[in-house]
């Protein structure tokens, strides 16, 4: 639980995504569910720890109809049933980085559901950055903000080398898991943070180079007292748990008077018995 919070801290700060989540699932991942004897919407919002809203796309429940078997019957139904239905129609075009649109399958009948997911995906919504060339825009994807549930791991791949800021949801070994950020993720939150610092000229270089000074200077004090050692010095015993040292010298002495003196003689009391006469 420490991990998904962490993971959804980091696409809440870099990407925007925010409750209620919406957790665009494939054929793939409703057919695992089933399977799984997974209810749903309530595991998915136990692992994200928030609402969602689920959502499936056209093609993806098209897929399902190529399959005979009751696991499909009842992953169809699933997606009908409780999961908003995007059409294919409906799809947006995906833009490259040059701002250009990239040819693709035009007729959306024919559109398969991994490209339907990934053409959704990769959307990007271009906006007006505030930056001092006029003309030059920034382009961000996964403008709609949505997790991705699915067990097909080309897909997965693809959006993870290809498309930032996707949160990745899978099933393995009956356990739903989030997955950490991808490279291209955290590629793009560092260009992000870079460009706000270039964009709104927070500090000049000659700042940022002080500033960097600054912190060398103080890890190497942290380092100097890190290493610096105090010696402690050695503590005297309790002397009242300590017997006194008898030295050489008492010991002579005791040894030349018991030589020289004589023995000790036990002196008797005598009574003294005294004789009362009675006259």
């Amino acid at each position: 639980m420490k991990a998904a919070r962490k993971t959804l801290r980091f696409f809440q700060l870099h990407a925007g995504i925010k409750p209620p989540y919406n957790v665009l699932l494939d054929g793939t991942f409703l057919v695992a569910a089933v399977r799984q004897k997974f209810k749903l919407k309530e595991r998915v919002e136990k692992v994200l720890q928030g609402n969602c809203v689920l959502h499936v796309i056209r093609a993806a429940l098209n897929e399902l109809d190529q399959f005979s078997g009751t696991s499909f019957e009842q992953a169809k139904q699933i997606g009908l049933d409780e999961c908003d239905i995007i059409e294919n129609e409906s799809l947006p075009h995906i833009v490259g980085l040059d701002g250009a649109e990239h040819q693709m399958e035009q007729d959306t009948s024919k559109i398969t559901a991994s490209e339907a997911i990934f053409r959704l995906l990769a959307a990007t919504s271009i906006s007006e950055p505030k930056r001092k060339r006029a003309g030059e825009r920034s382009l961000s994807s996964n403008p709609k903000k949505f997790f991705l549930a699915t067990q097909d791991k080309e897909l997965a791949g693809r959006i993870r080398t290809k498309v930032p800021n996707v949160p990745l949801l899978h099933i393995s070994q009956s356990v739903l898991l989030l997955e950490a950020p991808s490279l291209s993720s955290k590629k793009s939150a560092e260009n992000d943070e870079r460009s706000k610092q270039s964009a709104g000229n927070i500090m000049t270089t000659q700042e940022m180079e002080l500033i960097k000074n600054v912190k060398k200077q103080e890890s190497s004090k942290i380092v100097a007292l890190t290493s610096y050692r105090v010696k402690q010095k050695a503590k005297e015993p309790n002397p009242l748990s300590c017997k006194k040292r008898k030295t050489q010298e008492t010991h002579a002495i005791k040894a030349t008077d018991s030589a020289i003196l004589p023995p000790k003689q036990r002196k008797r009391s005598k009574k003294a018995t005294a004789s009362v006469e009675h006259t």
